[in-house]
């Protein structure tokens, strides 16, 4: 069992979850700022 290589795939996938969510809120306050 490795340990690291399940670390790196759970960090990866928190960053993809982190940018994905940042974008939603962006698409969002632009839709109600116009």
């Amino acid at each position: 069992m490795n340990l690291m290589k399940y670390k790196n795939l759970f960090v990866s996938i928190a960053v993809v979850a982190m940018i994905l969510s940042i974008v939603v809120w962006a698409v969002k306050g632009l839709n109600f700022g116009i």
